[in-house]
């Protein structure tokens, strides 16, 4: 194997699961708020939701939970602030008052904070997700890798990279993070800025391009 591409990949779990429900995340000691993608919310409690303390009917909660993902999924102009609001409020209003609190807490529209709730189930699932980090098996890959991610992206975070980078202590590892496409859509960078993205993709090509060893 001459090489490994890794698109997008996350080195922390925990981290980027309050990233997706809050945008919110700690990087070189600095809180951040940035940009995220509110239609991934109900897809993250579907996992935790047999973990979350609160009073419902797990069942009902699901099956909206379930639908909510079906009617929003992927399409972007509901990413948008309030865009997706009718949709949730319209399967809500079928749902008792237990059932309809678990259910808007799952798409972000409970008035809640989450991240409580997301510690608290997470602490629950005790090594459930162990098989989620990355970083014990990054050693194992010892051909060079070329770690790749958007910029924008706003499901998971930029810097997710730079962990990876650093999980991988001194083998061979390039890191490529650039503007021209993000998690779920892309932007077009400003002309100031496209000298170094067409840089940043040209290295990316070379990387793909380079012939296998055997």
């Amino acid at each position: 194997m001459g090489g490994v591409v890794l698109f997008g990949g996350f080195c922390e779990f925990r981290p980027t699961l309050r990233f997706c429900l809050t945008g919110r995340a700690t990087f070189d000691g600095q809180a951040l708020e940035l940009p995220h993608d509110p239609l991934n919310a109900p897809v993250v409690w579907l996992h935790l939701l047999d973990l979350l303390d609160l009073p419902c009917d797990r069942v009902v909660v699901e099956r909206a939970l379930r639908e909510m993902v079906h009617r929003t999924w992927g399409k972007k102009e509901l990413k948008l602030k309030g865009a997706r609001d009718p949709i949730a409020h319209d399967i809500a209003q079928h749902l008792s008052p237990d059932d309809r609190r678990v259910f808007l807490l799952g798409c972000g529209l409970s008035g809640d904070d989450p991240l409580p709730h997301l510690e608290a189930a997470l602490d629950g699932a005790g090594d459930t997700f162990a098989f989620a980090d990355p970083r014990p098996h990054l050693p194992n890959v010892r051909a060079p890798l070329t770690i790749v991610h958007g910029r924008e992206d706003d499901v998971i975070p930029w810097f997710e990279a730079e962990k990876l980078v650093a999980a991988r202590g001194a083998l061979p590892t390039r890191k490529i993070v650039t503007g021209l496409y993000a998690h779920t859509g892309a932007s077009l960078p400003t002309p100031a800025e496209l000298v170094g993205e067409l840089t940043a993709m040209v290295g990316l090509l070379g990387v793909l391009a380079r012939p296998t060893r055997r």
